[in-house]
């Protein structure tokens, strides 16, 4: 929820036979924002060609929202973080015009955010090992790039 009462809502939406990011707003009257994306309903592409899921949200403190999610390259599962402005448009300050693709192994799956007020952005997902399921947990800075002073390596 926005501070103004308004509600984000994510998901994924099915494009063309593949599912692709859905993020939508509601007024507090349980309307869609028409003043949000186009007639309240943001879709963005990851890759045209295959499905991504958007799986977490979270508001930054400058109203900016996050969304997070996965989506398969040619042999991993990667995670994706996007950067949208107020009004659902891309913000293209962050990562590769709004999109942040973070391959941390095979299989990265599940993942959530959670942004901090020194504006850190944290992706807490699952990852694929030969032998098991692990936990990763990347932070970006606030360009969407990793967080080299984190672990040394960003995850």
């Amino acid at each position: 929820m926005q501070p103004d009462g308004k509600i984000l809502a994510g998901g994924s939406s099915k494009q063309n036979n593949y599912f692709q990011f859905a993020v939508l707003r509601y007024n507090t009257n349980g309307s869609l924002d028409t003043t949000f994306g186009l007639s309240g309903i943001k879709i963005i592409t990851i890759n045209p060609n295959i499905d991504n899921r958007l799986l977490s949200i979270a508001l930054q403190g400058d109203g900016k929202i996050l969304a997070v999610g996965g989506t398969t390259t040619v042999n991993s599962q990667d995670f994706v973080v996007l950067r949208l402005n107020t009004d659902g448009s891309m913000d293209h300050t962050f990562g590769n015009n709004g999109i942040s693709i973070i391959n941390v192994n095979s299989g990265d799956i599940l993942p959530k955010v959670l942004w901090h007020p020194s504006g850190k952005i944290y992706v807490i997902g699952t990852v694929n090992y030969p032998s098991a399921m692990d936990i990763a947990i990347v932070r970006l800075d606030t360009s969407g790039a990793l967080d080299l002073t984190y672990n040394l390596t960003g995850n």
